[in-house]
């Protein structure tokens, strides 16, 4: 199995996986239209993981089995952590509950997968991810607490644990309202401002990794591919993030700034309004000229239910040219003349950090 290959399964089946089990099918026809032998693949694969208990393994495991993610759960300790369950995986890393014994806090440990544990690059860059979000103390951003590593060598990060949910999982339950909407957009783009204050930008602003806590606080999680100040990880031109969610600069593989965030986050607030993604395709590459093809002030026709105001401030959000569009403080000021008292407060149902 090539290395394109089997990054691609993992992809697909972390995706599958995370999504409810009438949602499935209709994903997998999605993602692999005209690719009949994939399909069957990770059909599979999602079969052989309803086989597994939530500690057996990740996403690798069932990929190659010969190098399966050890279990961990129970009583397992690792320093002055206890492991107490797997909350998430992705294909960055996967993220534990635990006990730190020391202060008896509940925190979420994140471990690079099986198949990167050794990768050195890898390893690197979550050393930058805890770097990153460890110097953004802001109320909207995931507090980092350590980066540590188990006697075996392999590295984590211990964080916050949020009871709540993410706003991924929020939307698999429809649109919000508009108040909503606002008051969440509002939260996610003062952390976005912090952020950029430092230099640092996300590049992967999304449902996925916007935690809402049961007090109706937001969360930014998963600076794993932030684009920080004196670090070069990836190669002039390299594209990374999710593609639904790029900027057009950023599936160009053009340099960034936080207006990259800024659009992220609109297209973001679209989904919040509307309960579906603003830029749709079987493959990423249609996703792609979908992005391309885009021309601001097209959101009114989509969105009649929604007031002028809000309206212009999205389609500034989505402005194809970074030049036109928002900064994060810019932004967070003309939210707030949108937001009305007391919104964004509403009790979430239980889950955690992912990813």
């Amino acid at each position: 199995m090539t290395t394109v290959r089997w990054d691609e399964l993992q992809r697909l089946l972390a995706e599958a996986l995370d999504r409810a089990d009438p949602e499935r099918v209709p994903f997998l026809d999605r993602a692999c239209a005209g690719r009949p032998e994939l399909k069957q693949e990770l059909t599979e694969l999602l079969a052989a993981s309803q086989r597994h208990s939530p500690l057996d393994g990740s996403v690798a495991s069932l990929l190659e089995p010969a190098a399966a993610e050890p279990v961990r759960g129970g009583m397992e300790i690792l320093g002055h952590y206890q492991i107490l369950e797997r909350l998430g995986r992705g294909g960055m890393g996967v993220v534990y509950k635990a006990r730190d014994l020391h202060l008896g806090r509940i925190l979420a440990l994140k471990f690079l997968p099986v198949h990167l544990s050794s990768d050195a690059g890898a390893k690197e860059r979550l050393r930058v991810e805890a770097q990153a979000a460890g110097a953004l103390d802001h109320p909207n951003i995931c507090t980092i607490h350590e980066i540590g590593e188990t006697d075996d060598g392999q590295l984590f990060i211990a964080m916050s644990y949020y009871e709540g949910e993410t706003l991924e999982a929020r939307l698999r339950r429809g649109a919000l309202s508009p108040d909503e909407a606002i008051a969440l957009t509002v939260q996610a783009a003062q952390g976005l401002a912090k952020a950029h204050e430092r230099g640092v930008v996300h590049r992967d602003i999304k449902p996925a990794n916007l935690m809402v806590n049961t007090d109706g606080v937001l969360k930014i999680l998963d600076f794993g591919i932030a684009k920080v100040p004196g670090v070069q990880l990836s190669a002039p031109g390299q594209r990374l993030g999710t593609v639904a969610y790029m900027s057009p600069e950023q599936v160009r593989g053009e340099p960034l700034d936080g207006r990259t965030d800024v659009w992220s986050l609109g297209v973001v607030l679209y989904e919040m309004l509307t309960g579906e993604r603003r830029f749709t395709g079987v493959t990423d590459v249609a996703q792609v000229r979908a992005i391309l093809d885009y021309r601001s002030g097209q959101e009114s026709a989509r969105l009649p239910a929604v007031s002028t105001q809000l309206d212009r401030v999205l389609g500034r959000m989505l402005a194809e040219r970074p030049a036109r569009r928002y900064v994060a403080t810019d932004l967070v000021r003309d939210l707030e003349r949108l937001r009305p008292p007391q919104t964004g407060r509403r009790r979430a149902t239980r889950g955690s950090a992912r990813r």
